[in-house]
Order: C-alpha cells, then structure tokens, then sequence
C-alpha cells in the first residue's frame, strides 16, 4: 500500500507527455492526481516507503501534517484540472498548458511526500519552474514580464535552498535528518531556509512576483498556485527547521515580525488595485504571513510547536480551498453575465473572512485557544489576529466589489460545472480537519463587514488617492526609478574615456540578455552572487 506515495508522483509525472493529445490526453491531466488523493484518504498515518535504489536514497512518508496537505493539494489539482480541460480545450495552445499543469503537479505532490533531501528539491525545482509555464501561458507582454520577475525569484529560491540543504547535509550527514538531528543548524544555514520559503510563501520583501503572477495565469493555474503550491513553503519550514526540539526565539521573533508586517501592508496595498485577481494575490500575501508569524511562535516555543504546525495544517487546508475557489470564480465571473453567480463568489469569501461557523473562524478559534499562554510572542499573535479579523472582510469586500466590475456577458454552459463542485467542497470539507464548529470573533467579523461597506461607499482620502495607482509587484516597481535617479546617475558621474572593465560591468547590472531588456528585475541579480561569494568564503563548521 505505501506504493501509493510513490504513485502519487510518479503518475502526474509519466502522464505529463500524454496529456499534449489532443483528445484523450485532455482527460489524463485529471486522473493524474487521483493516486495521490487516493494515498491521502487511505493510507494510514506515518507510513514510510523506502527506496534505496532511487537516486541516492529516497524515504518517503505521511505524517498527520503531510496528510492534510496532500488530500488538499490532490483534491484541488482534481477540481482545477478539470475546469482547465472544459473551459480551455478550444485555446490555441491549450495542450502546453496541460503540460505544464501536469509537471508543476507533479512537483507539487513529489514535494509533499518526501522527506529526504534531494526529493524534496527535486519536486520544489520541478514546481517552480513547470509554473513559469503557467504564468507566461497567454503570452502577453505583461505576462512575459511576470514571467521573467516570477523566473528570477524562483532560481532565487532554488539556489537559496541547494545551498542551505547542502550546509544541512554536511553538518547532519544524512539526506533525511530526523528533528533532533536539525538541532543546533548555523545562522547562516537558518537564514537561508527562511529566504528560500520565504520567497515561495511571498511574505513581505519575497513577496513581487505574487500579485504579477496571479493576473497573468489562467484561473485554473492561479487557483494552484494560491490555493497549494505557496503553502509548500510552510511545509519545508516544518521539514527543516528544528521546530518542536530546539527554541529559536531570535528567528521566531523574525518570523512574526515579517509576518505580522506582510499581514498588515498586503491587505492596505490590496485595498488600493482595481483587479479582482490582484486583490486575492495581496490576500495571499496577507494570509502566508499570518501562518509564517504562528510558526515564529512555535519557534519561540518548541512545547507547542506539534499543535501550532497542525492548527497551521489544517488552515492552510482551508485558505487553499477557499482561495481556489475564488480564483477559479472570477474567471467564471468574467466570462457570464448572471448577477447571482456573485453571489456564489461571495461564499467562499465570507468563509475566508471569518464568517461565524464557518471553517475560518473555526481556525481561528483553534488558533486562538492555543495562544492564551503568558508569553509575548502569543500575546503579539493574537493581537494580529485581532485586527485581521477586522481588515479581512475590508479585502473580501473589496474583491467582490472589483469583481462585480468586471462581469461578463456570456451564456451558462457546462463550463461552470467544476467551480459549482469546488464551492461546497470549499466551504463544507475543511470544517472535517477541525474539532468543532465555533462562531468564533463574530463580533470583530460583522464589526469588519460593515466598516467595509462604509470604506467601499465613503472611501478615505488617503486610500481614494492611492486606488489604482499602487501597481501590482509594488516594490518591484520602484526599482526603475531609483536606478535612473540614484544608481544610473553616479555611473554617469564617471568620465566617457572610462575603461573597458567599467563598460562591461554597467552592461551586466543594466542589461542582462537573459531578461530581454527588462532592466528593472535584475537589480536582485547581484545578491545571488554576494550569497554564492559568502558561501565560499565563510569558513562554515
């Protein structure tokens, strides 16, 4: 029976070739995921499969928190995979599209059941760059902009985490450290980790190529790449940091400090764009950074590390469902004219925005009773989750309103079918991985919803200036200004007659071919290179 591990990833991966058929492959990309759905329901918990043969050692294994993020993941590959083969079987190259679905799939569960090393990296590698595919899908110059932000971040991460993997081989000795073997990592291999997740997660500064990405993929690849392969990041934190066996109170404190400070700006920033899509990407960014702060607490505190990760499981669970099926909405939205799909839209927002007795303020009243300890970190973590209870429903308004705006004109047709399944899946299957169903902060919710409505009809001066003129990437956009006001400048300050040296070195910090002029993403380009010359040059025991 623990074949099926090895099923759940290796069959996505042989079927990726087959799915380009133009008839019978469409339907394969939806049978792909159902060996791992099927591990995920069945097998029991803290199955090990072996594999000595393959690679240098491969161990795979579901423990409770691998679990429920396999059986969301598969289940949501499932559902989106087969919107994505009834709605975009007439486009062009819709068959590229299932190919890519279809590999980044397979990395995305490869990534989920391993537990050594080198499978994990594989399956991360395999994700992150089978999604470039997905995000230049429609092949516009926005798009192939995204593209090449999302492409540079991704290497970013991969090379990041090679790194920090290679520094935790050699100081463990194993592919497959046990948690007491993660004990006592270097600050600079902590460092690492935390900058190569953090970039998948999109926590604050990471964060660029998340609200570039959404807009340009498909609905269905949007819906992944939110709803499963984001959450991914909170997995390698569990798997390779020393949660549960060593107190951390530093990197803890550095977890819920970029956390609670992404939290807070990703919904200000979301309340200023105008496209429903950027909006859920910015309420992404919020959410990653709420989860990321929980593990700073567990970090801070190794004796209730095992059920913070859970209660992180089982939200991240939820916010991917729910985020799907948002996603997946707007592109239904988008495409039909009826006003009471809005509605339907407005379901699973309400539950992300903690409406009473919904899976949301389940996790959040789980959460909530496991911070009620005599310790600033929990204090500081439920005094986050106070104010998000508030500004949440601010963002899910504001996404309805955004989307209403953008609203169709076409017919129903089966296309719809997929997303009407999602919505109860969404909505009803994350309050099973939760004890019991709770009102939770009901005051705080209705306190959230009718400030937003007041923000959206009698909006701030202060937010009314800044409405769509925060572009999407936000940081990412300023870089082109600073290079020709401050950077750019003081390379002009050199005289003409300069050497050969200098001519060459301004051509690769302002115009690396690679990124086809985009001149503003290779500004991250030198800190790959310092972290590579660090890594070299430190003598790390």
């Amino acid at each position: 029976m623990t074949l099926l591990l090895l099923f759940a990833w290796s069959i996505p991966l042989l079927l990726a070739p087959l799915v380009l058929l133009p008839r019978s492959g469409r339907w394969l990309l939806v049978l792909a995921p159902l060996p791992a759905l099927l591990a995920g329901l069945t097998l029991p918990l803290d199955s090990v499969l072996s594999l000595p043969w393959l690679l240098l050692g491969t161990e795979m294994k579901l423990d409770a928190a691998r679990q429920l993020f396999l059986i969301a993941a598969a289940a949501l590959w499932s559902i989106a995979s087969l919107h994505t083969v009834m709605n975009d079987h007439e486009h062009p190259h819709s068959a590229r599209l299932r190919l890519f679905m279809a590999l980044a799939m397979a990395g995305n569960i490869g990534l989920i059941v391993s537990a050594d090393m080198i499978s994990f990296y594989l399956g991360f590698s395999t994700m992150g760059l089978a999604s470039y595919g997905l995000v230049v899908h429609s092949g516009s110059s926005s798009a192939r902009r995204a593209g090449r932000v999302y492409l540079v971040m991704t290497l970013m991460a991969e090379f990041i985490l090679l790194v920090a993997l290679l520094l935790l081989h050699q100081r463990t000795g194993t592919l497959a450290p046990s948690p007491e073997q993660l004990r006592g990592g270097s600050a600079l291999e902590i460092g690492l980790l935390f900058a190569a997740f953090a970039t998948k997660a999109g926590l604050l500064g990471f964060h660029v190529w998340l609200p570039l990405a959404h807009p340009a993929a498909p609905e269905g690849a949007s819906a992944m790449l939110s709803g499963a392969m984001i959450k991914t990041a909170l997995l390698g934190w569990i798997t390779f940091l020393p949660m549960g066996t060593e107190a951390l109170p530093l990197w803890g404190w550095l977890f819920i400090g970029v956390g609670a400070a992404g939290a807070l700006v990703a919904t200000v920033i979301g309340l200023t764009q105008t496209d429903p899509k950027v909006v859920l990407a910015y309420s992404s960014i919020s959410k990653m950074s709420l989860l990321s702060a929980v593990l700073g607490v567990a970090l801070i505190e190794p004796g209730s590390a095992p059920e913070l990760i859970m209660v992180v499981a089982a939200y991240a669970v939820f916010h991917g469902f729910n985020k799907g099926a948002l996603f997946i909405g707007v592109g239904i939205t988008k495409r039909y004219a009826e006003h009471w799909l809005l509605l339907l839209l407005a379901l699973p927002a309400a539950v992300i925005s903690g409406a009473p007795y919904g899976a949301g303020a389940a996790a959040k009243t789980a959460l909530t009773e496991l911070l009620f300890t005599d310790s600033r970190a929990a204090d500081t973590l439920l005094l986050l989750l106070t104010l998000m209870a508030f500004t949440t429903p601010w963002l899910m308004l504001r996404f309805l309103h955004c989307a209403n705006t953008h609203r169709g004109t076409g017919a129903i047709d089966a296309g719809i079918a997929p997303w009407l399944v999602l919505l109860p899946v969404a909505t009803l299957v994350p309050l099973l991985f939760f004890d019991e169903l709770s009102a939770g902060s009901a005051g705080w919710w209705l306190a959230g919803v009718v400030s937003a409505l007041l923000l959206i009809t009698y909006p701030l001066p202060p937010l009314t200036r800044l409405v769509g003129r925060v572009p999407p990437g936000d940081l990412i956009e300023l870089l082109p200004s600073v290079r020709h006001r401050a950077v750019f400048t003081r390379w002009q300050r050199f005289p003409d007659v300069g050497t050969r040296g200098l001519n060459r070195l301004r051509a690769l910090q302002f115009g690396w071919p690679l990124l086809s002029g985009d001149r503003s993403v290779t500004a991250v380009l030198p800190l790959a290179v310092l972290l590579l010359l660090a890594t070299l040059l430190l003598d790390i025991p």
